[in-house]
């Protein structure tokens, strides 16, 4: 929204002609009366420029009396009776020339110096806040409003509320989703999607800008497109919301925007939350969540002229917030430096809230304009180097005409008369601007392709052990310069000692094998064997002999086991047959209970008896001369094993035998080497001369190091190469021997001189943000006083042939068209 002018702040150089007519206020103004903490004021807009204007009330009682047919002296009386001072002649002519200026009184022909004398052009604005008119939303808002109604009952919004609370918890429950599916948009379509979705709510944020200021009674005649701060932005202007009595139908109307987009976020959230994560629906509403709470985010910020300035604006009621603070604060300014301040009397109330948004409107301003023309600056200067910075230049004069135009007014007036320039100097510099221009183009100057660099060392080494083991000292710290061999750390050889001992018994003891194999047997070693064979024969025919009667034993035990239980056998069977032939007999009295009862014992007692003889069977059946078998078989083993070491001995040693013993002796001595080189290198040395570089090694002692482990650096730092990356647009003018100088970061008063040694083969990515290709070129560079570190950086320019000026400052311009133009044919 445009916000009013101070009527005050408009003065004019024309004087009212007081021999024409009596002025007259315009009939087609309009005009609302309005109560703020100052006091009634009173906001005039002008309908053919879209202008507001706010009156005090004395200011409005003048120019209520332009009627046309009232003198100027008759004025005066007036507003001295009304307010009970004199108005002096010069100040009513004063405000009649500055309502002269500005439009608002009737004249038969419109001053061609008014403001509003030419229709306003469909482009506005400065390069920060560039305005270009599209349409006229007229029509459609007064068709849309009647269909619309109901958005601004009580009922609606208490609903739309509902909806915002239950959306944010959704939000909230389902935040790791959302960050999820979020991270899947950094695509080409899915960020074009999300571009045509943002013009499209943003469209609709205006639409809402529109539709409650016509819902209250105002118009709504432009709406466009709006470049703030380089950023692309939709636009509505809703001006009229100034002539409403009521602040809270303008604060409404500021609101109305944000609003609508959180109610656009709360139904897109719903349905992203019921929709298939596969579906079109389902992204549709994941990008307008994104999209509207990033403009929401946006249009919250009450330091950049949008939504929330306006609100805050209007809530305090102070018209022109951001201009005025800022004036305000130039006009302290211009005091600390003795110039006239601006023409404003703020209130003490206005004085805080103008100082308290100036402070954080200016550096809000100031960051966020330094990190765009940082990177701007940045971006031209890498590409084009000196005439990017000069193209940057341009643009920031461009940019910052008007502010540096009025900074001039601070200078004394000799140095601005100067700055001006007189005829003569003019006249000077029409003949100096074409002698330069002609000696850029013949003047011959060194073409010099400059790139960064990095300090590598000549030889950079990692001292890393060969064997892995704990280190038990350090010898070295940072910075120490130590020579090739010097002794840097030792690993623990404790185990690897106790493993060395062990292996040197286990060697000698196999050394007297072998020597015993390659010398053959002794004969007192045959005798010997001979009388061992002996005792193994004489112990076979023992066992041999003893195997046999304990054979005829066992047959005769199992002989008289079966008899024994055949005998035992038929008695049982004969006392069974007697006591039933003597059962029936016991009641006839043939016979007595007492000879009943012992043939019945008889019968057990035999019964007894043939079990006893069953076991005695069966015991000696197991008996199967196991253990004399057992015997019999180890003698003969015995006997059979000394036989084949008689033999043995008699042949004499093999030579297989002989050759394996002593591969095993090679073997173990092999191993025992290995040990014995293992505990020299774990002595860890340095490779080669130069400084270590690793800090804290101290803290490493006690540590386990693996084979290959980093323990060190060490840098040759007494001649070190500097790496130049040089972009690849450059990489044609640079040869090996050209002259080279650089300047370190760390070093920035001394220059450090070279040759380029080697042009890498293969290009690379740059370590800029752009990821441009670069080339790398060596140099080296001697650094006996060793002030050059490793990693240290800084700028390199390489000195290549001598060229015309103007092809120095437009090298990288020219190639870039060349190549381009080229490739359009």
């Amino acid at each position: 929204m445009d916000t009013a002018t101070p009527l005050r702040k408009s003065f004019s150089e024309h004087p009212h002609d007081p021999c024409d007519t009596y002025p007259r206020l315009r009939r087609d103004l309009r005009i609302s009366e309005q109560n703020t903490r100052e006091g009634t004021i009173y906001v005039i807009g002008t309908p053919e420029g879209g202008r507001f204007f706010r009156f005090g009330e004395s200011e409005y009682f003048i120019a209520s009396q332009l009627d046309g047919a009232t003198s100027p002296e008759e004025i005066c009386r007036r507003a001295e009776s009304r307010f009970g001072s004199p108005l002096p002649a010069e100040v009513l002519e004063k405000f009649l020339n500055q309502a002269h200026h500005i439009g608002l009184l009737e004249r038969e022909e419109t001053s061609s110096d008014s403001p509003l004398a030419a229709p306003r052009g469909r482009v506005r604005g400065n390069p920060l806040y560039l305005r270009l008119k599209a349409i006229d939303p007229d029509r459609s808002l007064t068709w849309l409003l009647p269909r619309l109604g109901f958005c601004f009952t009580r009922g609606f919004v208490v609903c739309s509320a509902l909806l915002g609370l239950l959306a944010s918890a959704i939000t909230v429950g389902n935040v790791a989703d959302i960050h999820e599916e979020f991270s899947q948009l950094y695509h080409f379509h899915a960020l074009a999607y999300a571009w045509l979705t943002l013009l499209a709510t943003m469209a609709g944020h205006e639409y809402a800008h529109g539709l409650t200021c016509k819902h209250f009674g105002g118009q709504v005649r432009e709406m466009g497109f709006m470049l703030i701060y380089l950023q692309p932005a939709v636009y509505c202007n809703v001006n009229d919301a100034w002539l409403f009595a009521k602040k809270s139908q303008r604060l409404w109307v500021a609101a109305a925007g944000p609003y609508l987009d959180m109610l656009l976020w709360a139904i897109a959230t719903l349905v992203w939350r019921v929709t298939d994560p596969d579906s079109g629906i389902h992204f549709t509403a994941l990008v307008v969540m994104i999209t509207t709470v990033a403009r929401t985010l946006l249009n919250l910020n009450p330091l950049i002229k949008l939504d929330a300035y306006y609100f805050l604006a209007d809530l305090v009621e102070i018209h022109n917030l951001r201009l005025r603070a800022f004036r305000y604060l130039g006009g302290v300014w211009r005091r600390l430096w003795g110039a006239p301040a601006f023409a404003d009397t703020p209130t003490a109330r206005e004085k805080r809230i103008f100082i308290a948004y100036g402070v954080f409107a200016g550096i809000y301003s100031v960051l966020l304009l330094g990190y765009v023309f940082a990177w701007l600056g940045q971006s031209l200067v890498e590409r084009f180097r000196g005439l990017g910075f000069l193209i940057f230049m341009g643009l920031l004069i461009m940019i910052f005409r008007h502010p540096l135009k009025e900074s001039l007014h601070l200078l004394p007036e000799r140095l601005r008369s100067g700055l001006a320039g007189s005829d003569s100097s003019k006249r000077r510099l029409r003949i100096a601007v074409p002698a330069i221009l002609a000696l850029i183009t013949v003047l011959p100057v060194p073409m010099k392709v400059s790139g960064s660099f990095t300090v590598l060392p000549a030889q950079n080494a990692d001292i890393r052990p060969d064997v892995d083991g704990v280190i038990e000292a350090i010898y070295v710290k940072e910075g120490d310069r130590v020579e090739k061999g010097a002794l840097i750390a030792r690993l623990s050889n404790r185990d690897r000692q106790s493993a060395l001992d062990q292996l040197d018994a286990t060697i000698q003891e196999r050394q007297a094998r072998l020597k015993m194999l390659r010398l053959g047997a002794r004969s007192e070693d045959i005798a010997l064997l001979r009388q061992r064979l002996a005792t193994a024969g004489t112990r076979e025919l023992e066992t041999k002999r003893l195997y046999a009667e304990e054979v005829q034993l066992h047959a005769a035990r199992l002989a008289s086991a079966q008899a024994g239980t055949s005998k035992a056998a038929e008695q049982l069977k004969f006392a069974e047959e007697k006591f039933v032939q003597m059962k029936p007999l016991e009641g006839s009295g043939a016979i007595s209970p007492l000879e009943l009862k012992e043939a019945e014992s008889d019968v057990v007692i035999r019964r007894k008896a043939l079990e006893e003889a069953q076991a005695t069977l069966q015991y000696v059946r197991s008996q199967n001369q196991e253990e004399r078998r057992k015997d019999m078989a180890l003698a003969t083993a015995n006997r059979l094993e000394a036989e084949r070491e008689l033999q043995r001995l008699q042949a004499g040693s093999r030579p297989e035998e002989i050759e394996a013993g002593a591969a095993e002796v090679a073997s173990l001595e092999a191993r025992r080497a290995n040990l014995r080189d293992q505990i020299l290198r774990a002595d860890i040395r340095a490779p080669h001369a130069g400084v270590i570089t690793t800090p804290r090694l101290e803290e490493m002692v006690g540590q386990h190091v693996a084979k290959g482990g980093f323990i060190a650096k060490v840098h040759d730092l007494h001649k070190v190469t500097a790496e130049i990356a040089v972009p690849e647009l450059d990489i044609a003018d640079v040869r090996v021997g050209q002259p080279v100088q650089l300047k370190a970061r760390a070093f920035a008063g001394e220059t450090f001189e070279g040759t380029v040694t080697g042009i890498s083969p293969a290009t690379a990515v740059s370590d800029r943000p752009s990821g441009s290709k670069v080339v790398r070129v060596r140099t080296v560079i001697d650094n006996a006083e060793g002030q050059l570190k490793s990693d240290m950086t800084g700028v390199a320019k390489i000195e290549a042939d001598d060229r015309p000026l103007i092809a120095v400052l437009g090298h990288d311009l020219i190639s870039t068209l060349r190549v381009e133009f080229w490739s359009w044919w």
